[in-house]
């Protein structure tokens, strides 16, 4: 076991991290099983099947043919075949960190509903005070008295249905947490999201900032880590996600045209260009961005010229994750390791938010022509 430092996402003070060291031979059946499990990855045929389904009874059946849980109903099908996927990796894979490190986004987004839910009717903020010199002890009490004096904004029945999972902690667990105490002390890095994140929306009564803030927190996390298990496969894919962030935030609050010191406050950490220089970006020509993160984001540079027009937005996002499943195509040439349970996990993630797309363009009567637009390439 090796240990080396780190700097802690928890403030300026460093800690000590163990890096668990294991040999591509420890790999060995973890690998063979999830190779094996492939094999149950919906096709290319049945996913266009789910998108051509009358209503999402024939969704429901097609899926409980094809291996998924007789969960009542698609959503909570497809959350327990991740459940049980997530479980079975943590189960057999020697290093359970690259896990908790893919199960920690569900975390964070999780925060967001839990905190978001606390928002309407909300009467905390409405005296007028500015609490943008408090110190961090008077920040805590405030989420104590903010969770406290309005409850929940929205039913509990509406916080659970928006919650991901599986997650490193339980989302319920959470939201009574958070409702009770205004805390989470569970995890360190969660509270300092939860204290930030509602500190930046006192200031402005925007929720979007929780959003932002949550974000900030999540990559910070991730970026810890890769420092902690220095995985090639896992440092592209992280980065990727960051830069492709970045380059999202950056095309859209141009074409917001919005105050340029924004971008200051909204960029996340552990993308292969640097927060300085993207912070330059942002009055520079469209062909100065394309050049600065071409080699990081490929083809998503082309977004450049066009963002903010038509359907972008949510084109960005398919491109986004339509790289992402080319990465995953690598690990195909790796015998042993990480990267073959991590490969399988994406492509699970990928897969449910294909199935949850088209629940929604089945319910909504979308045409096939454009619910096809918004199919996820699961190779």
């Amino acid at each position: 076991m090796i240990k080396r430092a780190c700097m802690s996402v928890f403030g300026r003070n460093k800690v000590r991290v163990k890096r668990i060291v294991t040999n591509e031979e420890d790999y060995a059946y973890c690998t063979g099983r999830f190779r094996s499990l492939e094999n149950t990855l919906l096709s290319r045929n049945i996913v266009n099947r789910l998108f051509d389904a009358d209503d999402p009874g024939e969704i429901f059946r097609i899926l409980t043919e094809n291996g998924f849980p007789s969960s009542g109903n698609v959503e909570k099908s497809v959350r327990n075949d991740l459940i049980e996927n997530y479980e079975l990796a943590l189960k057999l894979i020697p290093n359970k960190e690259y896990i908790k490190a893919l199960m920690c986004f569900n975390d964070f987004h999780n925060l967001k509903v839990i905190l978001k839910s606390f928002v309407p009717g909300n009467t905390y903020l409405s005296g007028g005070k500015d609490k943008t010199d408090q110190d961090s002890e008077d920040i805590v009490l405030s989420t104590v008295d903010f969770v406290k004096s309005v409850g929940a904004g929205i039913s509990d029945e509406e916080v659970f249905l928006n919650f991901l999972y599986p997650g490193n902690y339980d989302p319920g667990v959470m939201f009574d947490i958070i409702r009770n105490t205004g805390t989470f002390k569970d995890n360190e890095n969660l509270n300092t999201a939860l204290v930030k994140a509602l500190k930046a929306y006192t200031r402005t009564s925007d929720p979007g900032d929780i959003d932002t803030t949550i974000d900030i927190h999540y990559y910070r996390q991730l970026v810890v880590y890769d420092d902690l298990l220095r995985n090639r496969f896992f440092h592209e894919y992280i980065a990727y996600m960051a830069d492709s962030t970045n380059l999202g935030i950056l095309l859209r609050l141009r074409a917001m045209k919005a105050d340029p010191s924004r971008i200051r406050y909204v960029c996340v950490e552990g993308g292969d260009v640097s927060l300085s220089d993207i912070y330059g970006l942002y009055s520079e020509s469209n062909d100065r961005i394309k050049e600065a993160f071409r080699k990081p984001c490929g083809d998503l540079v082309n977004f450049t010229d066009k963002y903010g027009t038509g359907n972008t937005a949510l084109e960005f996002g398919k491109a986004v994750d339509d790289h992402i499943i080319s990465m995953v195509e690598k690990t195909r040439y790796i015998l042993f390791g990480p990267e073959i349970i991590i490969a399988f996990l994406l492509r699970k993630e990928m897969q449910a938010k294909n199935i949850n797309i088209a629940l929604t363009c089945v319910r909504n009567k979308v045409p096939m022509t454009l619910a096809a637009d918004m199919m996820r390439n699961t190779l």
